[in-house]
Protein backbone atom coordinates (compact mmCIF):
# COMPACT_ATOMS: atom_id res chain seq x y z
CA UNK A 1 0.00 0.00 0.00
CA UNK A 2 1.13 3.84 -0.61
CA UNK A 3 1.81 5.90 2.23
CA UNK A 4 0.68 8.57 3.60
CA UNK A 5 2.99 11.22 2.74
CA UNK A 6 3.84 14.46 5.55
CA UNK A 7 5.40 17.42 4.50
CA UNK A 8 6.80 19.15 7.77
CA UNK A 9 8.10 17.96 10.89
CA UNK A 10 6.35 20.61 12.76
CA UNK A 11 4.16 19.94 15.49
CA UNK A 12 1.18 18.96 13.73
CA UNK A 13 2.76 16.75 11.25
CA UNK A 14 4.81 15.01 13.69
CA UNK A 15 1.41 14.84 15.62
CA UNK A 16 -0.18 13.47 12.28
CA UNK A 17 2.54 10.86 11.92
CA UNK A 18 2.16 9.46 15.37
CA UNK A 19 -1.45 8.82 14.67
CA UNK A 20 -0.86 7.20 11.56
CA UNK A 21 1.12 4.55 13.08
CA UNK A 22 4.14 3.84 10.46
CA UNK A 23 1.80 4.25 7.91
CA UNK A 24 3.43 7.62 6.79
CA UNK A 25 6.83 9.02 5.21
CA UNK A 26 7.43 12.59 6.96
CA UNK A 27 9.52 15.31 4.58
CA UNK A 28 11.12 17.87 6.20
CA UNK A 29 13.68 20.72 4.26
CA UNK A 30 15.67 21.62 7.70
CA UNK A 31 18.24 19.95 9.57
CA UNK A 32 16.17 19.57 12.70
CA UNK A 33 12.38 18.83 14.07
CA UNK A 34 10.13 21.66 15.38
CA UNK A 35 9.35 24.54 12.70
CA UNK A 36 9.08 27.67 15.16
CA UNK A 37 8.59 25.74 17.85
CA UNK A 38 12.32 24.27 18.79
CA UNK A 39 14.90 25.73 20.19
CA UNK A 40 17.93 27.14 19.06
CA UNK A 41 20.98 26.70 21.06
CA UNK A 42 23.89 29.41 20.46
CA UNK A 43 27.44 29.94 22.25
CA UNK A 44 26.29 27.68 25.32
CA UNK A 45 22.66 29.46 25.49
CA UNK A 46 19.18 28.15 24.52
CA UNK A 47 16.00 30.33 23.25
CA UNK A 48 12.69 30.01 22.02
CA UNK A 49 11.80 31.26 19.35
CA UNK A 50 9.09 33.18 21.12
CA UNK A 51 7.30 32.16 24.45
CA UNK A 52 5.49 29.13 23.14
CA UNK A 53 4.52 27.27 26.12
CA UNK A 54 1.81 24.69 26.58
CA UNK A 55 -1.79 25.80 27.36
CA UNK A 56 -4.04 22.27 27.36
CA UNK A 57 -7.62 22.49 25.48
CA UNK A 58 -8.17 19.00 24.73
CA UNK A 59 -7.59 15.90 26.73
CA UNK A 60 -6.09 13.99 23.49
CA UNK A 61 -3.15 16.32 23.10
CA UNK A 62 -2.64 16.51 27.11
CA UNK A 63 -2.41 12.96 27.82
CA UNK A 64 0.12 12.26 24.65
CA UNK A 65 2.74 15.18 26.03
CA UNK A 66 2.55 13.34 29.18
CA UNK A 67 3.07 10.35 27.43
CA UNK A 68 6.06 11.72 25.43
CA UNK A 69 7.66 13.64 28.23
CA UNK A 70 7.47 11.38 30.88
CA UNK A 71 6.50 14.13 33.73
CA UNK A 72 9.96 15.66 32.43
CA UNK A 73 7.75 19.12 32.54
CA UNK A 74 7.36 21.83 35.09
CA UNK A 75 3.80 24.10 35.68
CA UNK A 76 4.03 27.06 36.12
CA UNK A 77 1.62 30.31 36.96
CA UNK A 78 2.07 32.83 34.05
CA UNK A 79 4.06 36.08 35.11
CA UNK A 80 3.42 38.08 31.70
CA UNK A 81 3.46 42.05 32.10
CA UNK A 82 2.91 45.19 29.75
CA UNK A 83 4.78 47.92 29.32
CA UNK A 84 2.72 51.08 29.33
CA UNK A 85 5.15 54.38 29.94
CA UNK A 86 7.50 53.83 32.50
CA UNK A 87 5.07 51.38 34.36
CA UNK A 88 5.06 47.53 33.91
CA UNK A 89 1.43 46.29 34.61
CA UNK A 90 0.00 42.34 35.04
CA UNK A 91 -1.37 40.94 31.72
CA UNK A 92 -4.13 41.21 30.73
CA UNK A 93 -4.30 44.87 31.02
CA UNK A 94 -7.89 45.33 30.66
CA UNK A 95 -7.60 43.82 34.66
CA UNK A 96 -3.64 44.53 35.39
CA UNK A 97 -4.07 48.22 35.12
CA UNK A 98 -5.75 48.96 38.35
CA UNK A 99 -2.35 48.20 40.45
CA UNK A 100 -1.02 51.63 38.76
CA UNK A 101 -3.51 55.10 40.22
CA UNK A 102 -2.25 56.60 36.99
CA UNK A 103 -3.82 54.00 34.85
CA UNK A 104 -6.37 53.73 36.81
CA UNK A 105 -7.67 57.08 36.58
CA UNK A 106 -6.35 57.21 33.07
CA UNK A 107 -8.64 53.71 31.83
CA UNK A 108 -11.57 52.78 34.58
CA UNK A 109 -13.72 55.46 33.67
CA UNK A 110 -13.71 54.64 29.60
CA UNK A 111 -14.09 51.04 30.83
CA UNK A 112 -17.09 51.58 32.55
CA UNK A 113 -18.62 53.24 29.69
CA UNK A 114 -17.61 50.73 27.13
CA UNK A 115 -19.17 47.51 26.12
CA UNK A 116 -22.75 48.58 26.13
CA UNK A 117 -23.24 49.23 22.22
CA UNK A 118 -22.46 47.37 19.47
CA UNK A 119 -19.64 49.69 17.36
CA UNK A 120 -21.58 51.16 14.04
CA UNK A 121 -18.71 50.60 11.90
CA UNK A 122 -16.97 47.50 12.86
CA UNK A 123 -13.38 48.33 12.35
CA UNK A 124 -10.76 46.91 14.61
CA UNK A 125 -10.51 50.36 16.01
CA UNK A 126 -13.54 51.28 16.78
CA UNK A 127 -14.48 47.07 17.88
CA UNK A 128 -11.67 48.23 20.75
CA UNK A 129 -12.82 51.48 21.29
CA UNK A 130 -16.23 50.48 21.90
CA UNK A 131 -15.27 47.57 24.05
CA UNK A 132 -12.33 49.06 26.14
CA UNK A 133 -12.86 53.05 26.15
CA UNK A 134 -10.91 55.38 24.09
CA UNK A 135 -7.64 55.53 26.40
CA UNK A 136 -7.09 51.41 26.67
CA UNK A 137 -8.17 50.96 23.00
CA UNK A 138 -5.54 53.06 22.00
CA UNK A 139 -2.40 52.77 24.46
CA UNK A 140 -2.82 48.93 24.64
CA UNK A 141 -5.22 47.26 21.80
CA UNK A 142 -4.04 49.50 18.38
CA UNK A 143 -0.77 50.49 19.53
CA UNK A 144 0.35 46.84 19.86
CA UNK A 145 -1.57 44.84 17.02
CA UNK A 146 -0.24 48.18 14.85
CA UNK A 147 3.53 47.04 15.80
CA UNK A 148 2.69 43.42 15.88
CA UNK A 149 0.78 42.94 12.74
CA UNK A 150 2.38 45.51 10.15
CA UNK A 151 -0.68 45.98 8.28
CA UNK A 152 -4.18 48.87 8.43
CA UNK A 153 -6.25 47.46 11.53
CA UNK A 154 -9.09 48.59 9.92
CA UNK A 155 -8.99 46.74 6.77
CA UNK A 156 -9.05 43.43 9.08
CA UNK A 157 -11.97 40.86 8.92
CA UNK A 158 -14.33 42.37 11.71
CA UNK A 159 -15.20 38.82 12.48
CA UNK A 160 -11.22 37.54 12.75
CA UNK A 161 -10.48 41.06 14.81
CA UNK A 162 -12.82 40.43 17.52
CA UNK A 163 -10.88 36.70 18.70
CA UNK A 164 -7.95 39.24 19.33
CA UNK A 165 -10.23 41.85 21.07
CA UNK A 166 -12.81 39.93 23.69
CA UNK A 167 -15.51 41.18 25.48
CA UNK A 168 -15.21 42.27 29.50
CA UNK A 169 -17.86 40.85 31.51
CA UNK A 170 -19.83 43.37 33.59
CA UNK A 171 -18.66 41.29 36.67
CA UNK A 172 -15.85 41.50 35.53
CA UNK A 173 -15.26 45.41 35.61
CA UNK A 174 -17.23 45.29 38.90
CA UNK A 175 -14.16 42.96 40.58
CA UNK A 176 -11.47 45.21 38.97
CA UNK A 177 -12.82 48.80 40.09
CA UNK A 178 -11.99 47.06 43.48
CA UNK A 179 -8.57 45.80 42.37
CA UNK A 180 -9.64 42.59 42.29
CA UNK A 181 -7.89 40.94 39.53
CA UNK A 182 -8.03 36.96 39.86
CA UNK A 183 -5.99 35.17 36.95
CA UNK A 184 -8.68 33.82 34.82
CA UNK A 185 -8.80 31.10 31.91
CA UNK A 186 -7.02 28.14 31.04
CA UNK A 187 -3.72 30.11 30.03
CA UNK A 188 -2.88 31.69 33.59
CA UNK A 189 -0.60 28.66 34.26
CA UNK A 190 1.58 26.49 31.63
CA UNK A 191 3.77 23.76 31.06
CA UNK A 192 6.78 23.61 30.01
CA UNK A 193 9.51 20.95 29.52
CA UNK A 194 12.44 20.83 32.32
CA UNK A 195 15.25 21.08 30.26
CA UNK A 196 16.04 21.02 26.50
CA UNK A 197 13.61 24.00 25.74
CA UNK A 198 10.20 23.60 24.43
CA UNK A 199 12.11 22.19 21.41
CA UNK A 200 12.54 19.23 23.45
CA UNK A 201 8.54 17.89 22.56
CA UNK A 202 9.33 18.07 18.91
CA UNK A 203 12.66 16.24 19.73
CA UNK A 204 10.77 13.35 21.80
CA UNK A 205 8.41 13.53 19.48
CA UNK A 206 10.76 12.35 16.64
CA UNK A 207 12.73 9.98 18.46
CA UNK A 208 9.51 7.86 19.06
CA UNK A 209 7.94 8.36 15.28
CA UNK A 210 6.30 5.11 14.46
CA UNK A 211 6.93 6.01 10.43
CA UNK A 212 9.93 7.59 8.13
CA UNK A 213 11.36 10.61 9.17
CA UNK A 214 13.49 12.12 6.61
CA UNK A 215 15.33 15.29 7.32
CA UNK A 216 16.89 17.61 4.83
CA UNK A 217 14.29 16.87 2.05
CA UNK A 218 12.70 19.27 0.56
CA UNK A 219 9.32 18.84 -1.49
CA UNK A 220 9.45 20.95 -4.87
CA UNK A 221 6.50 19.83 -6.86
CA UNK A 222 3.17 17.58 -6.04
CA UNK A 223 0.20 16.94 -8.57
CA UNK A 224 -2.52 16.21 -6.71
CA UNK A 225 -4.09 14.27 -9.38
CA UNK A 226 -1.65 11.47 -10.07
CA UNK A 227 -0.97 11.77 -6.27
CA UNK A 228 2.79 11.95 -6.10
CA UNK A 229 5.34 14.52 -4.53
CA UNK A 230 8.91 14.79 -5.87
CA UNK A 231 11.68 15.86 -3.63
CA UNK A 232 14.38 18.32 -4.46
CA UNK A 233 16.49 14.97 -5.40
CA UNK A 234 14.06 14.33 -8.33
CA UNK A 235 12.36 11.73 -6.95
CA UNK A 236 8.70 11.26 -7.23
CA UNK A 237 6.75 9.94 -4.41
CA UNK A 238 3.90 8.14 -4.68
CA UNK A 239 1.31 8.39 -2.35
CA UNK A 240 -2.20 6.89 -0.62
CA UNK A 241 -2.78 10.26 0.98
CA UNK A 242 -1.65 13.68 1.78
CA UNK A 243 -0.84 15.86 5.30
CA UNK A 244 0.65 19.28 4.39
CA UNK A 245 1.75 21.87 7.48
CA UNK A 246 3.08 24.35 4.65
CA UNK A 247 2.26 27.54 4.12
CA UNK A 248 -0.70 27.79 2.55
CA UNK A 249 0.84 29.94 0.08
CA UNK A 250 3.88 27.93 -0.85
CA UNK A 251 1.90 24.80 -0.92
CA UNK A 252 -0.26 26.55 -4.02
CA UNK A 253 2.49 27.50 -5.59
CA UNK A 254 4.64 23.85 -5.93
CA UNK A 255 0.71 22.57 -6.36
CA UNK A 256 1.42 21.48 -10.61
CA UNK A 257 -2.32 20.97 -10.88
CA UNK A 258 -4.24 24.10 -9.11
CA UNK A 259 -6.24 26.58 -11.06
CA UNK A 260 -3.38 29.46 -11.84
CA UNK A 261 -5.63 32.49 -10.79
CA UNK A 262 -5.97 31.04 -6.81
CA UNK A 263 -2.23 30.16 -7.33
CA UNK A 264 -1.88 34.00 -7.91
CA UNK A 265 -4.36 34.80 -5.19
CA UNK A 266 -2.85 32.82 -2.56
CA UNK A 267 0.26 34.86 -3.06
CA UNK A 268 -1.15 37.70 -1.61
CA UNK A 269 -2.61 35.88 1.79
CA UNK A 270 -1.41 38.19 4.34
CA UNK A 271 1.35 37.88 7.19
CA UNK A 272 4.00 38.75 9.13
CA UNK A 273 7.29 37.59 9.57
CA UNK A 274 9.67 37.46 13.09
CA UNK A 275 13.04 38.32 13.91
CA UNK A 276 14.61 37.21 16.88
CA UNK A 277 17.38 38.90 18.42
CA UNK A 278 18.97 37.03 21.38
CA UNK A 279 21.48 38.62 23.52
CA UNK A 280 23.40 36.03 26.16
CA UNK A 281 24.40 38.32 29.43
CA UNK A 282 26.82 38.02 31.80
CA UNK A 283 24.74 38.13 34.18
CA UNK A 284 21.54 37.31 35.13
CA UNK A 285 18.65 39.91 36.41
CA UNK A 286 17.46 38.77 39.67
CA UNK A 287 14.76 41.25 40.22
CA UNK A 288 13.42 40.45 36.73
CA UNK A 289 11.13 37.47 36.90
CA UNK A 290 8.57 38.09 34.06
CA UNK A 291 8.61 35.18 31.21
CA UNK A 292 7.37 37.34 28.80
CA UNK A 293 6.19 41.35 27.94
CA UNK A 294 4.46 42.88 25.64
CA UNK A 295 5.65 46.49 24.35
CA UNK A 296 3.06 48.41 22.50
CA UNK A 297 4.96 52.15 22.55
CA UNK A 298 5.68 52.22 18.73
CA UNK A 299 8.99 54.11 19.01
CA UNK A 300 10.56 51.12 20.57
CA UNK A 301 11.97 48.10 17.76
CA UNK A 302 10.50 45.00 19.28
CA UNK A 303 6.87 44.22 20.53
CA UNK A 304 7.73 41.70 23.09
CA UNK A 305 10.73 40.19 24.88
CA UNK A 306 10.84 37.15 26.65
CA UNK A 307 13.73 35.77 29.52
CA UNK A 308 14.70 32.20 28.72
CA UNK A 309 15.93 31.50 32.22
CA UNK A 310 12.57 32.43 33.75
CA UNK A 311 11.10 29.40 31.92
CA UNK A 312 13.90 27.14 33.00
CA UNK A 313 17.28 27.62 34.28
CA UNK A 314 18.47 24.67 31.89
CA UNK A 315 18.63 27.34 28.98
CA UNK A 316 21.79 29.80 30.03
CA UNK A 317 24.90 28.42 31.57
CA UNK A 318 25.50 29.09 35.13
CA UNK A 319 25.92 32.81 36.37
CA UNK A 320 24.39 34.12 32.92
CA UNK A 321 21.13 35.61 32.12
CA UNK A 322 19.65 36.25 28.33
CA UNK A 323 17.12 38.11 26.97
CA UNK A 324 15.20 37.69 23.45
CA UNK A 325 13.51 40.59 21.36
CA UNK A 326 10.77 39.69 18.95
CA UNK A 327 10.37 42.59 15.70
CA UNK A 328 7.44 41.81 13.46
CA UNK A 329 8.12 42.97 9.56
CA UNK A 330 6.33 42.13 6.52
CA UNK A 331 6.77 39.03 5.30
CA UNK A 332 7.99 40.08 2.12
CA UNK A 333 10.82 41.75 3.26
CA UNK A 334 13.96 41.03 4.68
CA UNK A 335 15.23 42.34 7.25
CA UNK A 336 18.34 43.55 8.16
CA UNK A 337 19.71 41.37 11.49
CA UNK A 338 22.53 43.24 12.48
CA UNK A 339 21.06 46.97 11.84
CA UNK A 340 18.24 45.39 14.02
CA UNK A 341 20.25 43.89 16.93
CA UNK A 342 21.68 47.38 17.25
CA UNK A 343 18.42 49.16 17.06
CA UNK A 344 17.18 46.33 19.74
CA UNK A 345 20.29 46.73 22.53
CA UNK A 346 20.02 51.12 21.72
CA UNK A 347 16.37 50.18 22.95
CA UNK A 348 16.78 47.69 25.61
CA UNK A 349 19.85 50.29 27.25
CA UNK A 350 16.91 53.22 26.70
CA UNK A 351 14.10 51.42 28.79
CA UNK A 352 17.05 50.26 31.46
CA UNK A 353 16.52 46.27 30.23
CA UNK A 354 20.47 46.50 30.53
CA UNK A 355 22.88 49.03 31.44
CA UNK A 356 25.60 48.84 28.14
CA UNK A 357 27.33 46.79 25.78
CA UNK A 358 29.55 45.68 28.10
CA UNK A 359 26.95 43.05 29.68
CA UNK A 360 26.50 41.20 26.31
CA UNK A 361 28.37 38.29 26.05
CA UNK A 362 26.80 36.70 22.68
CA UNK A 363 24.51 37.80 20.22
CA UNK A 364 22.10 35.47 17.50
CA UNK A 365 19.61 36.81 14.98
CA UNK A 366 17.12 34.80 13.01
CA UNK A 367 14.55 35.82 10.64
CA UNK A 368 11.60 33.27 10.05
CA UNK A 369 9.07 34.79 7.23
CA UNK A 370 5.93 33.03 8.12
CA UNK A 371 5.18 33.20 11.67
CA UNK A 372 1.50 35.15 11.56
CA UNK A 373 -1.32 34.96 9.20
CA UNK A 374 -4.21 37.54 9.29
CA UNK A 375 -7.49 37.80 8.11
CA UNK A 376 -8.74 40.49 5.11
CA UNK A 377 -12.15 40.05 4.04
CA UNK A 378 -10.57 39.73 0.47
CA UNK A 379 -7.81 37.16 2.53
CA UNK A 380 -10.80 34.84 4.15
CA UNK A 381 -12.25 34.50 0.97
CA UNK A 382 -9.03 32.99 -0.74
CA UNK A 383 -8.03 31.26 1.97
CA UNK A 384 -11.72 29.28 1.64
CA UNK A 385 -11.51 28.84 -1.81
CA UNK A 386 -8.06 27.51 -1.41
CA UNK A 387 -8.96 24.64 1.46
CA UNK A 388 -11.78 23.27 -0.15
CA UNK A 389 -10.27 23.00 -3.51
CA UNK A 390 -7.29 21.06 -1.73
CA UNK A 391 -10.21 19.34 0.11
CA UNK A 392 -11.54 17.95 -2.98
CA UNK A 393 -8.22 16.80 -4.34
CA UNK A 394 -7.69 15.25 -0.84
CA UNK A 395 -5.01 17.43 0.61
CA UNK A 396 -5.51 17.31 4.17
CA UNK A 397 -4.31 20.52 6.12
CA UNK A 398 -2.97 20.51 9.41
CA UNK A 399 -1.06 23.59 11.63
CA UNK A 400 -1.14 27.12 11.69
CA UNK A 401 0.50 28.11 8.49
CA UNK A 402 -1.28 25.34 6.50
CA UNK A 403 -4.55 26.17 7.83
CA UNK A 404 -3.76 29.52 8.12
CA UNK A 405 -5.45 30.77 11.01
CA UNK A 406 -3.78 31.34 15.12
CA UNK A 407 -3.56 28.37 16.68
CA UNK A 408 -1.76 27.35 19.83
CA UNK A 409 0.83 24.41 20.27
CA UNK A 410 -1.43 21.60 21.16
CA UNK A 411 -4.02 22.74 18.65
CA UNK A 412 -1.71 22.28 16.11
CA UNK A 413 -0.78 18.57 17.36
CA UNK A 414 -4.54 18.09 17.59
CA UNK A 415 -4.89 19.19 13.85
CA UNK A 416 -2.53 16.71 13.04
CA UNK A 417 -4.19 13.84 14.92
CA UNK A 418 -7.65 14.88 12.60
CA UNK A 419 -5.46 15.04 9.54
CA UNK A 420 -4.32 11.72 10.29
CA UNK A 421 -7.74 10.37 10.90
CA UNK A 422 -9.11 11.66 7.84
CA UNK A 423 -6.91 10.35 5.93
CA UNK A 424 -7.13 6.66 7.30
CA UNK A 425 -10.66 7.25 6.42
CA UNK A 426 -10.31 8.00 3.09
Amino acid sequence: MKPVIVIGAGLAGLGAAHRLGGRSIVFEAADRVGGVSQTVTHDGFSYDLGPHVLFFRSAASREFCERLLGGEWTHQPRRARIRIGDELIEYPIQEGFVRSKVLKKRYLPGLRRAGRTEPASPTFTEIARAQYGEALAKEFFTDYNGKLWRHPLDGMDPDWARKFLPKFPRRGLWLVSLGITPKRGPNAGFHYPRAGGIGALARRMAETVPGELRLRTVVKRIHTGERWVETGDGERHPYHALVSTLPLPRLAQIALDLPAELVDEATDLPCVGTAFVHLGLAKPRPDDDSHWEYFPDPALAFHRLHVPENYSPDMVPAGRGSIVAEVSYIHTERPDLEALTGRVVADLKKIGRIAGEGEIISRDARAFRYTYSFQTTAAERVRRLLREELARRGVHLAGRYARWEYLHMDQSIVQGFEAADACLAG
